[in-house]
């Protein structure tokens, strides 16, 4: 168990009894799970996961766990780089496997929407993991339960920001050389940026991450459509891009000096 997650002392209420593992489960697929493997089956297809993905958060998903003094804490596994992702399950067979595999025999299990699930995981920056141990895993990163939660397509790793949105905005604590380095080059070859900043941003849902802050009177398409070569150099970070026009008094990055141009950072 991952002790001490920051989860609502209120979750205990949707709990069912001590489950013990031996009882029998059956192993029939449910609509989710079928969906899911079509997903799995068709893995460069976008149908079957967007078909996937809209059933699973209207759906009740199953969360192990056990009762603290402080609220319900989640199983959570770590992933490869020791982060943990709380584990949940589209029903009881895949969760009986994952437990036996665990050599857990009994646990509490939290019945929640999918939907309430995920935005508390993502309100707390915990990455979640779909029936670890089994044929139909697959993990959420935080930023992928976000998107999905607001509609952004699977695999979405730059993002076109509205201005009227909110966030908490400050300096990125590190940022790859090679990352400022691709930035400057893509500015350049627009030819009418006057300035540009790179923040890191946290949402009020609690997904964090880069954001880029362009003041240009280029249409924010031509901006964005050059950042897909950037991706691949911000270690599975994802960018937002605000464009505002030129003149906007409106400070977007307060207290964070713009690399673009050159002159700007010094």
């Amino acid at each position: 168990m991952h002790g001490n997650l920051p989860w609502s002392p209120h979750r205990t209420t949707n709990l069912t009894r001590w489950m013990p593992m031996e009882q029998h489960v059956e192993q029939e697929l449910t609509d989710v799970e079928r969906l899911l493997a079509d997903a799995i089956e068709h893995p460069g297809e976008p149908r079957p996961r967007a078909r996937f993905t809209r059933a699973l958060l209207k759906s009740t998903v199953l969360v192990p766990g056990q009762d603290e003094s402080d609220g319900f804490a989640p199983l959570a596994l770590s992933d490869a780089d020791g982060n943990p992702m709380v584990a949940f399950f589209t029903s009881a067979a895949p969760m009986e496997l994952a437990l036996s595999h665990l050599g857990i025999t009994e646990v509490r299990v939290a019945e929640l929407p999918c939907e309430e699930f995920w935005t508390t995981s993502v309100a707390h920056n915990t990455g979640t993991t779909l029936n670890p141990m089994s044929a139909l895993a697959k993990p959420y990163p935080v930023t992928e339960m976000s998107d999905l939660l607001r509609g952004v397509p699977e695999g979405t790793a730059v993002r076109e920001m509205d201005a009227g949105e909110t966030y908490h905005v400050s300096a990125p604590q590190e940022v790859p050389g090679e990352v400022l380095a691709a930035l400057t080059e893509h500015l350049d070859s627009l030819d009418g940026v006057q300035q540009a900043t790179l923040a890191w941003m946290r949402r009020p849902d609690g997904l964090q991450g880069y954001l880029l802050v362009v003041v240009t009177d280029l249409p924010q398409e031509r901006v964005v459509a050059g950042m897909r070569q950037i991706v691949p150099l911000l270690a599975g970070q994802t960018i937002d891009v605000l464009v505002d026009p030129v003149g906007s008094t409106q400070d977007r990055a307060p207290g964070i000096k713009p690399f673009y141009p050159a002159e700007w950072s010094r």
